[in-house]
């Protein structure tokens, strides 16, 4: 059964995505992704030989990632950041600090009127503003952090009590990169966890692979960055437009079905009459009985 929680984020998500004064072709879809230099098709054709056909190249190579954001208008011009992995997990290569520099000083720099930007919820999209601390913090920084929220703590209280406190104290977490843009004037909507297919770049992504899967011919990492910047430019405004078409009938579709299995289960639910609800002391009571 899916999470609560993801249910919930995903009705967020929708609600605030389909709002009627949002235009989808407006919105600005930011992702990453990644080419290795042996990404080619099974068999790739080096010339127009019999000979010239080879077997898919053995080991992956290097891996070129790329962060860029578009619309229905096209790719944000200027903006694609592209940088070569070393670690072997291209989400290890980026890091708040850099992806920061970039959506402020790069991405939202090109806008010149209020944008609303997607984007999933990689780590480094995802800093928190004053985080809550948790189990994995001492003592004195959970003391800390409740005294700087205005609660009276004390020595004596043991941190089980401390981080109960916590739990009842903390709001909705901020993101700096959230509070970034509202700085500016624009606004971002983050993805649901697992829902890749509401973000309409993915399809611009596999369109850019397969451009490139098909002409790449030396499995170099240097070829696959001409391939990558030439597909990209290849994009054009009408498939954008396209595939945010096909992406809107996603998340009207998502919408309509969530509310029929809402409502469906809401008809299942047998109401339970007065005298037949058990009390929380009733339970307690025969759990007792029992010897628990």
């Amino acid at each position: 059964m899916e999470r609560p929680d993801i249910v919930a984020w995903r009705w967020r998500f929708l609600r605030e995505i389909l709002d009627p004064n949002i235009n989808l072709h407006d919105v600005v879809w930011l992702d990453e992704t990644w080419v290795n230099a042996g990404h080619c098709l099974a068999r790739c054709w080096t010339d127009d030989s019999k000979e010239g056909m080879a077997k898919t190249p053995v080991g992956k190579g290097g891996r070129l990632i790329v962060c860029h954001a578009g619309s229905s208008h096209g790719f944000v011009s200027g903006t694609a950041d592209f940088h070569i992995e070393n670690t072997g997990d291209y989400h290890e290569e980026m890091n708040g600090e850099h992806f920061q520099d970039w959506f402020e000083n790069k991405l939202l720099a090109t806008f010149e009127e209020p944008t609303i930007i997607v984007m999933d919820n990689a780590p480094y999209h995802s800093k928190i503003l004053d985080p809550a601390p948790t189990t994995r913090h001492r003592k004195q920084e959970i003391m800390e952090w409740l005294r700087k929220h205005g609660e009276t703590v004390n020595e004596t209280m043991r941190k089980a009590e401390l981080l109960e406190m916590v739990q009842l104290k903390k709001s909705v977490p901020v993101r700096e990169i959230d509070n970034i843009a509202a700085k500016h004037g624009h606004r971002v909507i983050r993805l649901p966890p697992y829902h890749c297919h509401f973000n309409p770049i993915e399809l611009i992504w596999a369109n850019i692979k397969g451009f490139i899967a098909r002409n790449n011919k030396t499995f170099t990492l240097t070829e696959v960055d001409r391939l990558l910047h030439e597909a990209i430019s290849n994009i054009s405004t009408d498939e954008w437009k396209k595939v945010v078409d096909h992406t809107a009938g996603i998340l009207r579709k998502a919408w309509e079905t969530d509310g029929l299995v809402e409502d469906a289960v809401e008809d299942m639910i047998i109401s339970v009459s007065p005298e037949d609800d058990s009390s929380d002391e009733d339970v307690l009571d025969c759990e007792s009985d029992d010897g628990w």
